[in-house]
């Protein structure tokens, strides 16, 4: 599985990768908003950042049993001698066979690489997924 944004900031850029695991994974119309789960990564540079992201988002689903319909980020710091943050919102609900299903087997997903750059003023992001 491939997700692919452009953004003119990198907190979009954020939001949109983590809107499109979500929709990847399950109609975010069938997610309720019972949920609000903070979401709080850090990584040495921009592409780990995103790649703790992806794995912490993909945890929640495959270890808690949650599922998202929204994401917002809340706060993001791109400091010089430390690492990068990120402090997210994800709204949701818990799991529930009955209602949701998944359109991927969780159980061996894992993110296998993260590619992210930016030309000019646009952030570009490619995350690949697999089994």
């Amino acid at each position: 599985m491939r997700l692919e944004s452009r953004s003119q900031t990198p907190q979009q850029l954020f939001e949109d990768i983590a809107r499109q695991l979500f929709s990847s994974l399950i109609d975010p119309r069938e997610v309720g908003t019972a949920l609000r789960e903070k979401v709080v990564v850090e990584g040495e540079s921009l592409e780990q950042l995103m790649k703790e992201l992806v794995v912490t988002l993909l945890d929640l689903v495959r270890l808690q049993h949650m599922v998202f319909s929204q994401f917002r980020v809340i706060g993001f710091k791109t400091p010089e001698n430390s690492p990068y943050s990120l402090q997210a919102e994800a709204v949701g609900e818990l799991l529930d066979p009955h209602r949701h299903s998944l359109s991927q087997d969780l159980a061996w997903l894992k993110c296998s690489d993260v590619q992210l750059r930016k030309e000019g003023e646009i952030y570009y992001a490619e995350i690949h997924l697999t089994q």
